[in-house]
Order: structure tokens, then sequence, then C-alpha cells
């Protein structure tokens, strides 16, 4: 059996770009400004990955604030709840509220692992370019459903929706991994 390195998951954001990435979403940044900065620290996270000749990494998921937030950029019918505590650790996100019927708008994460791509190639670094969704039984746990009659409709859809994203990350991706983390709750 063959071991494949590997960089998963998201990598911890770095002060600085947490606070230019708050300024831009509130407006006060541009966004020439938010990805120069955006940049630095993706080109730290494939030099990491070049360095250690990882086969496979993300883009560190510098982006989001978690794979949960990851969803708001491929999805439409689902908005941003409260905070909510992410199993029993000291990680908080904040909790899909489902209004309607899914739908997938993946303009944003299209466009985010495009860039990501071009920085992964300008450090060039040789691992392959992977994009991280949580899965279907994750979203259907840590989300909060007000449309659909089922807990496998919601996940039927979702994963119907997640296909199709990935559909359209072809040729921008190698690769995709999928977070279940709910899979191994107690219950």
């Amino acid at each position: 059996m063959r071991i494949a390195r590997s960089i998963i998951g998201s990598y911890p954001k770095n002060p600085k770009l947490a606070k230019i990435q708050s300024k831009y979403l509130l407006g006060k940044v541009d966004k020439e400004r938010y990805e120069k900065e955006l940049k630095t620290w993706t080109s730290k996270v494939f030099s990491l990955a070049k360095e250690i000749n990882a086969e496979y990494t993300t883009d560190g998921l510098l982006r989001w604030d978690d794979v949960v937030d990851v969803t708001f950029s491929f999805l439409r019918g689902a908005s941003k709840g409260p905070l909510i505590r992410f199993y029993d650790n000291n990680f908080y996100y904040r909790k899909p509220i489902i209004e309607s019927k899914i739908s997938k708008d993946d303009e944003k994460l299209l466009e985010a692992m495009s860039f990501s791509r071009q920085v992964k190639q300008e450090t060039g670094c040789s691992s392959k370019l992977k994009a991280a969704f949580l899965g279907p039984f994750s979203y259907y746990r840590l989300s909060e459903d007000k449309h659909y009659k089922s807990p496998e409709n919601l996940m039927e859809n979702y994963a119907n929706v997640v296909a199709e994203v990935i559909d359209d990350l072809k040729g921008v991706v190698d690769a995709v991994e999928i977070h279940e983390p709910s899979i191994f709750e107690k219950r």
C-alpha cells in the first residue's frame, strides 16, 4: 500500500491576514490589497507543501474561517446564522440556516480556487491542488433546516450540488477532500 504525503484542510490563519480580511469584508480595504496579503500567506502554504514534497495540498482555506464557511462560497439558499461550538472544542462556526432549496452558486469558489492554482504555480509547488468540502451528513448535522421535509432530501440535494461544483472545478483543482466529522458523533 502506498501512502501519499498531503496537507489537508485548513492552515492556521495569520492574525495580520485575518485583520486585512475583516477590513476587506467591511469594505475598508480594496480587493487588490486584500489579494496581495492573501497571496503572501497562501504562498507560504504552498512553499511548505513544496518543502515537504507533498503529493497533494489544499490552499490552506485561508480565505474562509472553516470548512463550513466554504459552503457559503458555492451555495445559494442558506444564510449565515449564529456562532456555534464545533463539536467539543474551542472552535466555532457560523451555522448555515437553510431557508430555501439549496442550489449551485459557485462563482466565488471558482475564482478563489483559480487564484490559488495561480499562486501554487508561481511558487513552483508541484503538489496536486485539492478543494475541501463538507460532506452531506455533516452539512445536515451542522445546519438548521427550515426548508426540507426530511434529512435525506437535504443531504441528497446538497450532495448533488457538490457534485455539480466538483464538475465545474475540473481543470482548476486536481482532487477533492470531503470532511465528514459528524460520522464520529456518539449518537
